[in-house]
């Protein structure tokens, strides 16, 4: 995530949501469920500047995979 933004948010995976949102859960195991890597599991898209037209009715077209993220400058 690191390549897209200096701030990563937060990725849980989502049989972990009802513990991350449950105020019972200790500290440490919330801790833990942030240490997981999810991050191959990501797929990223450009999207074309196109889908900020109202006026546009594109599709598909205007979201393209991406394999490799170059580093942010």
């Amino acid at each position: 995530m690191v390549n897209l933004h200096d701030r990563q948010p937060i990725i849980l995976d989502p049989a972990a949501y009802d513990a991350w949102l449950d105020a019972a859960t200790p500290t440490s195991a919330a801790k833990d469920l942030l240490r997981r890597d999810l991050g191959a599991q990501l797929q990223f898209n450009r999207v074309d500047r196109q889908v900020n037209l109202s006026k546009n009715k594109g599709g598909e077209e205007l979201i393209q995979p991406i394999d490799r993220i170059r580093p942010v400058s």
